[in-house]
């Protein structure tokens, strides 16, 4: 039987649908492939994405003293591209170029102690640096020639660093330490 007009009875809908058959698998297999498409990117996007962790590594030095390193490590699947690096020592931001300035700062952080401060930044010569999966990088080393058990909570209370980064779909995140607060930029 065939419907000359659509009446919407089932006989017209079964006849339309045996003879657009085709096209009614045709659409749905068209759809179903633009939803795994846009799936699998979501999933790549995820997977791809790094993970940077600022941490703070302290050591006791032989014959007293310590050192506490900055390091970045990307802990995600994708390469982390910096893009910044900044570090606050007691609200004033400091150029991480300029060795000089943050070892004066480290001083002032620390006054009337024997403070050695090295500065890594031979990685961002080149722009944007990455930092592969599993890789990480030394920010700043300092150390103190004589022993104190309060470095640390010295340095977390008036030092941070922050570092601005991209990823391979061009999103733009920003990792702090102390605290490690995350935050993705627009």
């Amino acid at each position: 039987m065939t419907c000359t007009e659509f009446c919407g009875t089932l006989s017209c809908v079964l006849a339309w649908s045996d003879d657009h058959a085709t096209a009614l698998v045709a659409t749905a297999a068209l759809l179903f492939t633009i939803y795994h498409i846009t799936v699998t990117r979501r999933h790549n996007e995820l997977s791809l994405k790094p993970r940077l962790f600022i941490w703070v590594d302290s050591k006791d030095l032989p014959g007293g003293g310590s050192i506490h390193t900055i390091f970045a490590k990307n802990y995600g699947l994708g390469p982390a591209w910096i893009e910044s690096i900044e570090y606050t020592v007691r609200g004033r931001r400091l150029d991480h170029h300029n060795a000089d300035e943050v070892s004066v700062a480290v001083h002032e952080m620390f006054p009337n102690r024997n403070v050695e401060t090295v500065v890594q930044f031979k990685h961002f010569r080149r722009r944007p640096y990455a930092i592969p999966k599993d890789g990480q990088i030394e920010l700043i080393a300092i150390r103190f020639l004589e022993p104190s058990g309060r470095d640390l909570e010295g340095l977390a209370a008036d030092a941070s660093v922050t570092i601005e980064y991209t990823w391979a779909y061009k999103g733009k995140i920003v990792d702090s330490w102390p605290g490690d607060v995350r935050r993705t930029a627009a």
